[in-house]
């Protein structure tokens, strides 16, 4: 239960009332969406990292997460939330980029950011820091799909195949791994067995809910899981 209250703790985090709070004004400039407003401090706090460079221009692809481009999102860095920031998710680094008022590509200093919230078209990804420990077998930005009691979490990560056709250097792919967060242990979710097998509390009840609802579960569509979750949540 500790767990599921961290996760909220960090999820809800965005949303507090009381937090520190900075908008920022964009508009598509030449290279893409600019940012505008902050004064000096605000910009300090914000603008923590180091200026981004494309290492990657012969390999085929990107290593971002679902777009290259830059939307609007927001971040949380020191407990200061900056809403309507554009930035974009690098998942072959695990790390932030955003776009500063210089138009210049930031990586932000991971060790200040506490989460971020991304939208990529439909696509919105709420993601939190995780570090790794004895219960946490995986560290840096997770996807939390479902905050509840457990928890459901996805680490996305890109590789590159190293091979030469085509003339470019490699191919970036994606792959991911789904968590699941409960009793404050994190758990690798390998498929539906297993993800039933970590609710064996109420397995009869789950496998009766998939059958009746005609769902369909597995490991390629992390989203599948989220409907037993909130039903397993609403049963106990």
């Amino acid at each position: 239960m500790k767990s599921s209250i961290f996760i909220l703790f960090l999820f809800l985090s965005f949303f507090r009332p009381d937090a520190d709070s900075v908008s920022f004004v964009y508009q598509s400039g030449a290279s893409g969406l600019t940012a505008y407003k902050g004064d000096s401090l605000i910009n300090q706090i914000l603008y923590n990292g180091r200026v981004w460079r494309n290492l990657y221009i012969r390999i085929e692809g990107d290593p971002f997460f679902q777009s290259n481009k830059f939307f609007p999102g927001t971040v949380e860095i020191n407990d200061k939330t900056f809403t309507d920031i554009p930035l974009r998710y690098d998942i072959y680094n695990d790390q932030i980029q955003i776009l500063t008022d210089k138009d210049l590509i930031l990586q932000l200093n991971k060790e200040m950011v506490n989460s971020f919230i991304t939208t990529s078209g439909e696509t919105t990804g709420k993601f939190i820091k995780i570090e790794k420990s004895e219960k946490y077998p995986v560290s840096g930005y997770l996807n939390l799909l479902y905050a509840g009691d457990p928890s459901l979490l996805v680490k996305y990560r890109k590789e590159v195949d190293m091979s030469l056709s085509n003339k470019v250097y490699g191919t970036f792919f994606q792959m991911h791994r789904i968590y699941l967060l409960k009793d404050s242990v994190m758990y690798v979710v390998g498929g539906r067995r297993s993800f039933i097998k970590l609710l064996e509390d109420r397995k009869h009840e789950i496998r009766n809910f998939i059958r009746t609802n005609k769902l369909s579960i597995a490991r390629k569509y992390p989203e599948s899981f989220v409907p037993v979750l909130e039903f397993y949540d609403k049963s106990r």
